[in-house]
């Protein structure tokens, strides 16, 4: 636990956040963490005695500003860092719609060009 803690100290002062996405090519071991500790999370607060996390890990990981919940702005947020970590890793934003190792990834990146697009010609029912 400890050394997936430091690894997210890490993420947070080099991101400026606790938002790790989903699928995060450059520690895909703490993206996966990240997960298994809100899960751990939602089962420490239904009263398990054996949900794998404890107070004082919940303490440190609000310190850093942990998300345990998530709200659709969060789910745009994530997706926009992981936008970010593309274009750190590649050079540019131009996401294929159908890009190979994360096709998720495309499809949001097709989505808000559509959006940008739609709202641009003034349709308020735009997403943005």
């Amino acid at each position: 636990w400890s050394d997936r803690y430091e690894d997210m100290i890490n993420y947070v002062n080099e991101f400026g956040d606790a938002l790790v996405p989903a699928k995060f090519p450059q520690n895909s071991i703490l993206a996966s963490w990240v997960d298994m500790q809100r899960s751990n999370y939602k089962e420490f607060q239904g009263g398990s005695s054996s949900c794998g996390i404890t107070e004082h890990q919940i303490h440190l990981l609000n310190k850093i500003g942990f998300k345990w919940n998530f709200i659709a702005s969060d789910k745009w947020n994530i997706w926009y860092e992981e936008l970010k970590s593309y274009l750190k890793d590649s050079g540019d934003a131009r996401i294929p719609r159908n890009f190979g190792s994360n096709a998720a990834l495309g499809s949001w990146v097709d989505t808000q060009r559509r959006n940008y697009e739609k709202f641009h010609t003034g349709i308020s029912s735009c997403g943005i």
